[in-house]
C-alpha cells in the first residue's frame, strides 16, 4: 500500500466513524463519503478562487480547465499565489467540518430551537 492509499484509508476510517457509518454497507459508505468529498472539494475551490486576485483567478481557471496541465503545476501556482496555502486549505477543511458538526447538532436537536 503506498503512502496516498494509506492516507485515503485513514481518512475514510475517520469519516466512517464521524458519520456513524460503521454499520452501513460499503456501497452506502462510498456514496456518503463520495458526496462529502465532492462538497469539500467544491468549498476548497470556491474559497481558493475568492482568495486570489482577479488576474490570478483567470490564470487559475485557465490551468484548471487545461487538460494538459499537471496537478503539481496547479499546486505550485497556488502555493506561490497564496501565502501559506497549505494552512489556508487546512482552515477551509476545519471550517467545513465545523459547519458539518453544527448542522448535525441542529438536526439532532430537532425542533428544540423553534418557537
Amino acid at each position: 500500500m503506498n503512502k496516498n492509499s494509506a492516507l485515503a484509508a485513514n481518512v475514510e476510517k475517520i469519516l466512517v466513524e464521524k458519520m456513524g457509518l460503521q454499520n452501513a454497507d460499503q456501497k452506502q459508505r462510498d456514496a456518503v463519503i463520495g458526496e462529502l468529498v465532492e462538497a469539500l472539494l467544491r468549498r476548497i475551490f470556491y474559497e481558493t478562487t475568492a482568495k486570489l486576485s482577479t488576474d490570478d483567478q483567470k490564470i487559475f481557471l485557465e490551468k484548471v480547465e487545461d487538460e494538459n496541465v499537471k496537478e503539481e503545476d496547479v499546486n505550485r501556482f497556488l502555493t506561490d499565489a497564496i501565502p501559506d496555502y497549505d494552512q489556508f486549505v487546512a482552515k477551509v477543511v476545519d471550517g467545513f467540518f465545523a459547519d458539518f458538526a453544527d448542522f448535525e447538532k441542529e438536526m439532532l436537536s430537532g425542533n428544540d430551537n423553534k418557537k
